[in-house]
């Protein structure tokens, strides 16, 4: 094997490309988020970012699972049925967010001071017009990875980053010189710059899939999506109140500038399960036309590829953190860690939980992931700092993971599962893994590349069996 071997592999060309897809977005942020830090303080950081959540748990409102099922029935639709598909989708959208937009305006100040610190106003109403366009822009993304148009996918998400660059960059610079950092103003041109960025994506995706606006009748049994899509959508939906729903909860109990913090070293940790997720969307076709036990191997490996990915970024990002969090963001030791290995622990639930998609038992996962998420949701408001806040929610993820195996009685999976979470607490408690020199990284990203290859080759060596 050699190093023009694996990069003429096949298969990391195509991963690569919904990489990059998924990547650009971040990518834009991770060179934004630096300098935007230094121009705005901790709480507007916090805010943005809580905006942000509701954002997202709106769209997952809307959607409803719709993203799932187009996913998974795309390749069947004529063009009548897509453009019947889409219009029920944004009848659904503008309708929810038309509702959701009332009753805020009418019961804010009921409820608004009771669970937020800052004032109701224009950044929540700029977060519901971006909730919109987020909704139909998932859903469009989905649809075009299911037809595998990987570089529309790409120039859509360039267009997205470069327009969301330009605008955040001239008016948050434009505020924050004049208004000072502490302007809520900011928090508005922030979310603004995201939903005009989604439109314009959202106008090139409608011109490439040629989908009109406008009602079609078509011969289509819409309930195979809503069968597909409540289950999903159910999953999606507490995932989300578990990964943004909870940033609410603590922003009334934890100090807003300590979340702040928080929330600036998650927006990179945060990176390596968006590489997780698109190198997933690519495996997981060939993944759910294979039973379990063929695949079991492969999902193994998988399990410590992404916790070997995950510390060698850990220990590169540590190297230069100083260029990407400003002073006034920094947090302690424990704290980083323990971000860090909650992402890896999400990354290893969600690869234990492949069985339920596989075998389409996504009613069981979704029992156990509420029964879990109820736990955790009810605990959460009990905490008065972040470190037991994280604390818990790696709890959350171990406990998770361990009870999927009530339905899949995958006995492997799980004890490697735990066997890494073991070695990942000594790594990160007893070990000095932050001091580790550069000639150490240099060997892991080699041992990393290497083991990269030898997943690709046994990935299509499944390939061959569907």
């Amino acid at each position: 094997m050699n190093l023009l071997e694996i990069f003429k592999n096949t298969h990391l060309k195509r991963v690569n490309i919904y990489i990059f897809e998924s990547m650009l977005p971040r990518f834009g942020a991770f060179l934004f988020l630096p300098i935007l830090l230094r121009f705005v303080n901790p709480e507007i950081w916090a805010e943005i970012v809580l905006m942000i959540a509701i954002s997202e748990i709106l769209s997952k409102i809307y959607l409803f699972g719709f993203q799932s099922s187009i996913f998974r029935f795309a390749k069947e639709l004529d063009d009548n049925q897509k453009n019947y598909i889409f219009f029920k989708l944004v009848k659904r959208v503008f309708t929810a967010s038309i509702l959701f937009l009332i009753i805020f305006e009418l019961t804010n100040s009921y409820f608004w001071n009771i669970f937020f610190i800052f004032e109701y106003g224009l950044p929540l109403r700029s977060a519901l017009l971006i909730s919109c366009f987020s909704s139909i822009n998932l859903f469009f993304i989905q649809y075009i990875k299911s037809l595998q148009l990987s570089r529309k996918l790409f120039i859509g998400s360039l267009f997205y980053t470069l327009s969301n660059l330009f605008l955040q960059f001239s008016s948050i610079f434009y505020i924050a010189s004049n208004y000072g950092k502490s302007d809520r103003m900011i928090v508005t041109a922030y979310l603004a710059s995201l939903g005009i960025s989604s439109l314009i994506r959202t106008v090139y995706y409608l011109k490439i899939l040629k989908i009109s606006f406008f009602e079609q009748k078509a011969k289509i049994d819409i309930s195979k999506f809503y069968n597909f899509a409540r289950p999903a959508a159910g999953i999606a939906f507490v995932a989300i109140i578990i990964s943004h729903g909870s940033k609410l909860i603590i922003q009334n109990t934890i100090n807003l500038e300590i979340v702040g913090k928080y929330f600036s070293y998650l927006s990179y940790a945060s990176i390596i399960f968006v590489i997780f997720a698109a190198t997933q969307e690519y495996f997981s076709p060939t993944l759910y036309k294979l039973n379990t036990k063929q695949t079991l191997g492969f999902r193994i490996i998988t399990l410590y590829f992404w916790t070997f990915g995950t510390i060698i970024y850990l220990t590169i990002f540590n190297k230069f953190s100083f260029l990407f969090i400003p002073e006034m963001y920094s947090i302690s030791n424990t704290i980083y860690l323990l971000i860090f290995h909650i992402q890896i622990a999400s990354i290893l639930r969600s690869i234990v939980g492949v069985f339920y998609e596989i075998n389409e038992c996504l009613r069981q996962k979704f029992l156990l992931l509420l029964f879990w998420s109820i736990l955790f949701l009810f605990y959460i408001p009990m905490i008065n700092n972040l470190e037991s806040f994280l604390n818990v929610y790696l709890l959350f993820f171990v406990l998770l993971g361990n009870s999927l195996i009530i339905y899949s009685k995958e006995y492997r999976v799980t004890l490697h599962f735990n066997f890494l979470h073991a070695l990942i607490y000594i790594l990160f408690t007893q070990t000095g893994l932050l001091l580790v020199n550069w000639g150490i990284i240099m060997l892991m990203i080699i041992i990393f590349f290497s083991f990269g290859f030898f997943i690709l080759n046994r990935f299509e060596k499944l390939r061959r069996l569907t």
